[in-house]
């Protein structure tokens, strides 16, 4: 058995993060770009050698956190470079979703016509060499219980990844009131518990931030947030030591750590359950800023 690779990638105020198992299956969850760097252009040239095939796809399984356009510009080339042997996601009334103009909505519209063909039932799972799963989420209709204009980011589905005692969340942009709410569920509790590196929702933004949520889940070892730098949105408390243990860099101790200042972030857990981090400076790959 090999190592868990977990790579964040900085893409602005978006998301996309790429996890290898220790049995070298593939994760991706979001797939958010900027007009020079894809990170699926990078997967592809970087990171699957070795990697096994699922039902003859190079990409095991992709999640949709949800369906904002910062989580999906990186969508035309999931589709006809990457494309997943499995998809996990919630369906939506698409024109809900559209709360502006119709016609900026290419990447949507590209993403809803393609997930219909993800319609068949699983005849099998891979076997990931580490405890993969999502918990408890509201579904968009749940989640407009709590307010139309957000209830995208509230049925945002959650991702956990244990392997050797360790355990990433990934909470997509799930915010206060949403947390309340799934905090009444023992089974959304019991999977966030003891997280040790903790994605933090809406990309560390106030809106996402939820106290209630540490009393439940403990400090994790530190926060990792994916907004702009300098965007004044961010929430403080992420970088306080009353959220999270706190880990020692360049003579300093971080509480939290940023894609926008630190790059793509990494972090790997070996077979002996050894967890480091690191921080990539990965080239540009877009020569000419055009996403489709």
């Amino acid at each position: 058995m090999g190592k868990l690779r977990v790579l964040i990638f900085n893409v602005e105020q978006g998301f996309c993060a790429f996890i290898r198992t220790p049995n070298d299956y593939t994760l991706l969850i979001d797939c958010g770009s900027t007009q020079s760097f894809s990170p699926i252009k990078y997967i592809a040239e970087n990171e699957l050698v070795g990697a096994k095939t699922y039902n003859g796809h190079k990409l095991t399984k992709f999640v949709l956190s949800h369906p904002h356009d910062d989580h999906l510009t990186d969508i035309e080339r999931l589709k006809g470079d990457l494309s997943p042997g499995i998809m996990k996601r919630h369906i939506y009334n698409w024109d809900d979703v559209k709360t502006g103009d119709k016609d900026l909505y290419h990447n949507l519209d590209v993403y809803s016509g393609w997930q219909k063909s993800y319609n068949q039932s699983l005849s099998s799972t891979p076997d990931w060499g580490a405890n993969i799963y999502h918990g408890e989420s509201l579904t968009p209709e749940e989640a407009k219980l709590l307010g139309k204009g957000c209830f995208v980011n509230n049925s945002s589905i959650s991702t956990f990844i244990e392997y050797k005692n360790w355990k990433i969340s990934f909470h997509g942009d799930l915010e206060s009131n949403a947390w309340i709410e799934l905090l009444k569920n023992d089974n959304f509790k019991n999977s966030i518990a003891n997280s040790s590196f903790f994605v933090a929702s809406h990309h560390g933004h106030s809106s996402g931030f939820c106290k209630e949520i540490f009393q439940t889940m403990g400090k994790p070892h530190f926060n990792i947030v994916s907004a702009n730098s300098g965007d004044e949105s961010i929430e403080p408390s992420y970088s306080k030591p009353e959220y999270s243990r706190g880990v020692a860099y360049n003579n300093k101790t971080r509480y939290m750590f940023s894609t926008r200042s630190e790059g793509h972030i990494l972090l790997e857990i070996d077979e002996e359950g050894k967890a480091t981090f690191d921080f990539l400076k990965i080239d540009d790959n877009l020569v000419d800023g055009v996403f489709w």
